[in-house]
């Protein structure tokens, strides 16, 4: 026999109305407004502990004004 992983006695029998995958600036956004509005939010973040954001977390949240859309 294998060795058991953590993954192996977790309870996965839940409901959601949003699956948000990575924990990054979007994927923050869209939990937050979501979960603002009812939803109840599952976020699945791959990323050792001490590493989440994603490509946020790489740019250290720089936004480039000139990139920035308004209408």
């Amino acid at each position: 026999m294998g060795q058991e992983t953590k993954a192996s006695v977790i309870d996965w029998k839940a409901t959601y109305d949003v699956v948000v995958l990575g924990f990054g600036g979007a994927g923050a956004t869209a939990a937050r407004f979501a979960a603002d509005n009812g939803a109840k939010v599952l976020i699945v973040e791959v990323a050792p502990y001490g590493h989440e954001g994603g490509n946020t977390r790489y740019s250290a949240s720089f936004l480039a004004p000139g990139l920035i859309m308004t209408s």
